[in-house]
């Protein structure tokens, strides 16, 4: 009887633990199946990405086990497995990919192939600047600036916007040569930041360094795309305020140790 009663116990506690378990784990199984498991069913079933069965059913099977995996697992929070947010990025950008050859959607094929080379670059940036915000910032800023002069470049010579999303391709590209950069000059200015010279230095140097892919696109793009002068100008007007409101106290710090002006040192 005793053990009759741990039975029915156990069934009547099942689904709150089947409950807990999932709320445990609720973004990396959102993640996994609708990142990951969703895109590989639609394109082997719906699309037929493979014309095989065989492989059909083995990446049905593949990314269906990786599901109960994740479920079976000790909860981990998602930022630890990162994997999978890429491994869903790529995933899902395939299946856009698939979509747009299947339907000849030259738009949506053409920009799901450049994501396509985009998601590799941008890992590398990740990878080197272990995911830090702050330098993302001045990445994201440039991307977003970068897109602005695009559209309004396409917009101007009525094209077409197969090709929408090839900036991303040349800042990622830049930005994998500027992220080691990027790294070491905030190190260094995190380590000297106690210095009387070098600390205010080394801050208007990381701050140069966080804004330098911006810099750079407000400075060559206009004239590339030959989008004006009125533009050219509005977009150096707003970079000098922007470079001129982070590093200018950095900076006069400096100079005033380094002239050994402040009124309150000995």
């Amino acid at each position: 009887m005793p053990r009759i009663a741990n039975i029915a116990t156990g069934i009547s506690r099942a689904p709150k633990t089947f409950s807990q378990a999932i709320q445990a784990r609720l973004w990396v199984l959102i993640v996994t199946i609708f990142g990951i498991c969703a895109p590989i069913y639609a394109m082997a079933w719906l699309l037929n990405a493979p014309d095989s069965l065989a492989l059909k059913i083995t990446a049905t099977v593949a990314v269906s086990i990786m599901a109960i995996g994740e479920l079976l697992s000790a909860p981990t929070p998602l930022k630890t497995k990162s994997y999978l947010i890429w491994f869903a990025a790529g995933t899902v950008v395939t299946l856009i990919l698939v979509i747009g050859v299947e339907r000849d959607w030259l738009v949506v094929s053409f920009n799901a192939a450049i994501m396509f080379l985009v998601l590799p670059a941008y890992f590398l940036i990740w990878f080197w600047i272990r995911g830090n915000w702050f330098l993302m910032t001045g990445l994201i800023l440039s991307i977003v600036v970068m897109m602005i002069f695009w559209l309004i470049f396409l917009t101007q010579n009525d094209a077409q916007f197969e090709f929408l999303l090839l900036p991303l391709l040349f800042v990622m590209s830049g930005g994998i040569l500027w992220a080691p950069v990027a790294v070491s000059v905030l190190e260094n200015a995190r380590l000297r930041k106690d210095g009387r010279i070098s600390g205010p230095g080394w801050q208007a140097l990381a701050m140069g360094t966080l804004f330098l892919p911006v810099t750079l696109v407000t400075i060559a793009v206009p004239p590339m795309l030959n989008l004006g002068d009125i533009w050219y100008a509005a977009s150096l007007t707003i970079l000098s305020v922007l470079l001129g409101a982070v590093i200018s106290d950095p900076l006069r710090r400096l100079f005033i140790e380094w002239g050994k002006l402040d009124p309150d040192a000995n």
